[in-house]
């Protein structure tokens, strides 16, 4: 569902931030990149998948558009 959407790397951030417990700075140490590139990868995802679901409320047959 909406995990099938995130591409590898940002599964792999998601995996860590939030089912490994590792803060966001952890993280951006861990893989060599900036705090903020972590935070801004995650929010694309975040984004990505807001988009879509905003479509499938819009194509639902059950909504009350």
């Amino acid at each position: 569902e909406v995990l099938a959407m995130a591409r590898s790397e940002e599964l792999a951030l998601i995996n860590r931030v939030f089912w490994a417990g590792e803060s966001i700075d952890e993280v951006a140490v861990a893989i060599g990149v900036d705090r903020s590139t972590v935070s801004r990868r995650l929010t694309r995802f975040y984004r990505r998948v807001l988009a879509r679901r905003w479509l499938f409320c819009l194509a639902s047959p059950h909504s009350r558009n």
